[in-house]
């Protein structure tokens, strides 16, 4: 008879606590069409039609590949298509957007090339998750004239984060700048080492 009352009591105390509230926002990915400055052949235009954005989460970072993601450690298991959407739930908390990119720089080999034209960009933009709340990343792709014999039409990705109306000032992700890591200098976790 005690154990049906402590069982009971128990029911009680479990029925009249609150359910403790889920802890998690919605991150809201929008990737509008690519727009390019110079002027792209149909077969090229056709082959970037078909392309996207690949990512990943890895902890509080969102990564964002530009090179293949065989050589990235974080798991990129993640395509969204040129002028597509997507949503996944996230905790509540910061984030931070990182990037590892590539700008075409000549090479024989994979290693060259990577050793050449592969960067990192870490951390270069934030933004905050809220429980019940959607946090909306607007990434427009711009293909830009790039130099050299072979041509890569890369996007450069430029994005703004919006939460409670809010709008981020917008921010090149995969641009190569000043605070870019060179492959061969790059010892953090975004490299995927052998």
């Amino acid at each position: 008879m005690k154990s049906i009352r402590v069982y009971l009591a128990l029911a009680w105390v479990a029925g009249a606590a609150p359910m403790a509230a889920l802890a998690d926002g919605t991150l809201q990915i929008n990737i509008a069409p690519f727009t390019s400055e110079i002027e792209l052949k149909d077969k090229v235009r056709t082959q970037l039609e078909g392309g996207g954005m690949e990512w990943g989460m890895a902890g509080n970072r969102l990564v964002v590949t530009t090179i293949a993601k065989q050589y990235v450690a974080p798991n990129i298991n993640q395509l969204t298509r040129f002028g597509t959407n997507t949503s996944l739930p996230l905790p509540a908390g910061e984030y931070q957007i990182s990037c590892a990119a590539m700008v075409y720089d000549g090479g024989m080999s994979v290693a060259k090339v990577l050793s050449k034209g592969a960067f990192f960009n870490e951390n270069v933009m934030s933004f905050r998750i809220e429980d019940g709340q959607t946090t909306t990343l607007d990434m427009r792709p711009v293909i830009r004239k790039t130099g050299g014999l072979i041509k890569i039409f890369m996007p450069e990705y430029l994005v703004t984060s919006t939460l409670n109306g809010e709008k981020s000032a917008e921010v090149s992700i995969n641009s190569r700048n000043e605070k870019s890591i060179a492959w061969d200098d790059y010892t953090g976790d975004l490299k995927f080492k052998k």
